[in-house]
């Protein structure tokens, strides 16, 4: 073989190397590529999401035409409501009272009717269809709660939960640039995870509303509601922690975790509604009476 053709050999070898490189990295590049996307589209997953118990705007919107107008005040930081529909009128004068165009964060705070929870804490990262838009979640708090592991997250329970999405249409009419943190709390949930709970929300950064939505006296006469809910108001004015296990009410973790709230903001309860369904019905025979204390906590 003489020098040229040697020199041919050699030139076309280097140059078939530098294909067969440059096939190998468009290679290497397109593998990163696919599964760097499918990785993307596993994160991007959508969000699961749940519906508020009306889908079609006139029953809330006729709660809040009955209480008329409410002045809404800014300085309001924790409310509550009551979650029974009966006294859907309740719900809409409470949130009228915090209504707002300002983005704000809302931690929404109901029992765990259902023991749906497998920890004694739950939330979920969701969004929630109402008859008024879709009420985003405010992932990042929720993120954080579940980090420290003052809450779990879990879809399941919030599938049926009325607590939750007995209210959501509320808010979501009231405060339309709103970011939700769902919380439910089952019965045993203990002391010490609701007071590390209070002080990991008094810690949510930005704008932030505390609802808690609860029922108080179930399944009693009128006269039994009525001694009941005196007793659990004077405590709920009072504002001492310890007593939250003498009102009769249908979560009493969950009002502690208010009460507690409460007590790190250095506010006070003040009531705005104190009834029953028997009331509200004009039957006063009825032994299956639920009841309903609503207010707001405002400085002291």
């Amino acid at each position: 073989m003489n020098l040229r053709s040697s020199r041919k050999t050699s030139t076309a070898m280097s140059s078939r190397k530098s294909l067969m490189l440059l096939l190998g990295a468009a290679l290497v590049a397109a593998l990163w590529s696919f599964f760097f996307q499918a990785s993307m589209t596993i994160v991007a997953q959508p969000l699961p999401q749940f519906s508020s118990y009306f889908m079609q705007p006139l029953f809330v919107d006729d709660a809040f035409a009955a209480v008329g107008s409410v002045s809404a005040r800014s300085d309001v930081s924790m409310v509550l409501v009551n979650h029974h529909l009966l006294a859907s009128q309740f719900i809409a004068r409470v949130i009228a009272t915090v209504a707002t165009d300002e983005p704000v964060t809302v931690v929404l705070v109901s029992p765990d009717h259902f023991a749906g929870g497998i920890a004694p804490v739950t939330s979920v990262i969701a969004n929630w269809l109402t008859p008024y838009g879709i009420l985003e979640p405010a992932s990042d708090s929720i993120s954080t709660l579940a980090s420290v592991g003052v809450v779990h997250l879990q879809e399941r329970p919030f599938e049926r939960e009325h607590g939750i999405t007995n209210i959501t249409m509320f808010i979501k009419k009231a405060i339309p640039y709103v970011r939700l943190v769902p919380i439910i709390v089952r019965d045993d949930a203990t002391n010490v995870r609701i007071d590390a709970l209070a002080q990991e929300i008094s810690r949510i950064p930005g704008p932030m509303l505390v609802i808690g939505s609860f029922d108080f006296t179930h399944d009693a006469t009128n006269a039994i509601a009525r001694a009941n809910d005196m007793r659990s108001l004077r405590i709920l004015e009072r504002g001492n922690v310890r007593d939250a296990t003498d009102i009769v009410i249908d979560s009493k973790p969950g009002i502690r975790l208010l009460m507690q709230v409460a007590q790190i903001r250095t506010i006070r309860f003040s009531m705005m509604d104190m009834s029953n369904s028997a009331q509200l019905l004009h039957d006063y025979s009825r032994t299956d009476v639920t009841s309903y204390i609503t207010g707001i906590w405002e400085s002291k």
